[in-house]
């Protein structure tokens, strides 16, 4: 199947979205503790899966979320999307992407609606992100791990105040979008849009105590599910919780 581009009026997005930060992420992953042990396997695109035009979207399920679901510190198979497609003999596209957001695999899901996957599986990223789309990719941003500050502080500190009011506006939008929940209303709003583009066929889950705290003002979740174990970088869901998770996932479903 030939998937050609959506026309973008800022520029031609690759579709579905290439992640800015690719490049550097895999070099980062790549040398991090114990990762000469391990695979990672991209495609053209920056995705763990196979290349779009050789993808079966509708006999396929789709796997969305950030770094959990591309599975950093994680070997290929032992990341919970193919786990489940061990189990259920169907294939599962990987379309994780770290430190993405839920407006994210919005963008790529509005594109890839068309192709009517046979399920589209969303692990929840941390609610207060958000995507900055731009003609040469995207850009994750978070309220927690913003670099808007440092980059005022250090072009204030050159001289150059036009870049430092450009970053100054930007922090101000953080602090509005955290502000009264504004990031989790929106959130609803798209999953619930997400819903109509695929009735009876997408399912949510997280790992982020938030959504677990929120599950009762904003009921949008089927599962909250919890790990013990840790991946070579010590800081996202090791091997033990991929292969939970896909046990859970393909009794839920199927």
């Amino acid at each position: 199947m030939s998937i050609k581009l959506a026309p973008a009026s800022a520029g031609n997005l690759q579709l579905p979205g290439k992640f800015n930060y690719f490049s550097a992420h895999t070099k980062k992953i790549s040398k991090a503790n114990n990762q000469d042990t391990i695979t990672y396997t991209f495609n053209s695109q920056g995705y763990r899966c196979d290349e779009f035009e050789n993808i079966n979207w509708s006999e396929s399920i789709l796997a969305l979320g950030c770094s959990v679901t591309q599975g950093v510190g994680l070997d290929d198979k032992e990341c919970w999307s193919y786990r489940l497609q061990e189990k259920t003999s169907i294939p599962v596209i990987n379309l994780g992407q770290y430190g993405t957001s839920l407006y994210y695999h919005l963008y790529n899901l509005e594109i890839l609606q068309k192709y009517d996957p046979r399920y589209v599986i969303i692990q929840m990223p941390d609610p207060v992100r958000i995507t900055n789309f731009h003609k040469n990719g995207c850009e994750a941003l978070s309220w927690f791990n913003s670099s808007y500050k440092e980059r005022f502080r250090k072009a204030w500190k050159k001289g150059n105040f036009a870049e430092a009011l450009t970053q100054q506006k930007n922090m101000h939008f953080m602090e509005i979008w955290t502000r009264d929940d504004n990031h989790m209303i929106y959130q609803t709003f798209t999953i619930n849009y997400l819903r109509l583009l695929f009735p009876g066929k997408i399912f949510l889950f997280s790992m982020a105590a938030c959504w677990e705290e929120l599950q009762d003002t904003y009921p949008v979740l089927d599962a909250y599910l919890t790990y013990d174990d840790h991946a070579r970088d010590y800081e996202h869901p090791g091997p033990k919780a991929n292969e939970s998770w896909a046990d859970y996932l393909s009794q839920a479903i199927f």
